[in-house]
């Protein structure tokens, strides 16, 4: 009682500092600000007070201000805040780098629909092209035999040697069929334009190709600016695509079971 007497000149936190109280006080107020603040809906803390030295308070509240007078005499300590939401930022900068991350379990079932879809495009594919392409053999090969035997005076090499003439004018552009003014040609606006497409989506489709040095100079030029082109347009439908696909996915991952 006699140390507590001496010490009234003295303010409330060195008295406690006397006693050897001021940390456990300090701890006490921390517990009771947090969970104020916490009761109040407010999660987040920036930084500590000036006076309390390690109690944080809202971002938010636009400013600390004195608690009433305890016991008459002593105020509360003053609550400041900083400029820099220092926790706040700690704690929002984990988040951020946080990226959605597909599964295993899902890539290998999206490989697996993927092999499925081209196994059954292949299965389409040979059902509808295959038989045709061999009747077309079987035709050209009765109609080789009936010429050679209808004209025996010409061999068969000679005869190969004509169609393979007749491909190779064909695929300049030059029909074999009639005379050389037959206006019909590869290389129309309609079948350029085809080819033009499928140089720069690079798909490779069709049996025509330049055949001079300045178109496949050209072809090589257009398809160095045109190709990245496509891919701008295909990544915009890309995104779309991505859009759909993607809930798809959520709403089977979500019936499997399988977090994304």
């Amino acid at each position: 009682m006699k140390m507590i007497r001496g010490m009234e000149h003295l303010s409330y936190e060195d008295r406690l500092r006397a006693l050897g109280l001021f940390s456990l006080e300090k701890r006490r107020l921390q517990g009771d600000l947090i969970a104020a603040y916490k009761k109040a809906g407010v999660g987040l803390f920036t930084r500590a007070c000036s006076d309390t030295k390690g109690v944080a308070v809202p971002s938010p509240v636009p400013a600390c201000e004195p608690e009433p007078k305890t016991n008459g005499h002593y105020p509360a300590p003053r609550l400041s805040l900083s400029s820099r939401a220092t926790v706040v930022a700690t704690m929002e900068a984990p988040s951020q780098g946080l990226q959605t991350v597909m599964k295993w379990k899902t890539v290998v079932a999206i490989f697996v629909v993927v092999v499925v879809y081209l196994v059954t495009g292949g299965l389409v594919f040979r059902a509808l092209e295959q038989p045709f392409e061999s009747r077309q053999k079987n035709t050209i090969a009765l109609e080789k035999a009936d010429f050679l035997r209808e004209h025996v005076c010409v061999t068969q090499l000679e005869l190969e040697t004509l169609i393979q003439h007749a491909i190779d004018a064909d695929n300049a552009g030059v029909s074999p069929i009639g005379n050389s003014s037959n206006n019909s040609s590869h290389w129309d606006l309609g079948s350029a334009f085809f080819f033009a497409g499928t140089v720069i989506t690079t798909i490779g489709y069709g049996n025509i190709a330049p055949s001079t040095v300045g178109g496949k100079v050209f072809c090589i030029l257009y398809a160095i600016f045109g190709i990245p082109l496509f891919g701008f347009l295909l990544a915009g439908i890309g995104d779309q695509l991505g859009t759909i696909f993607g809930k798809g996915i959520a709403r089977v991952e979500k019936v499997f079971r399988w977090p994304l």
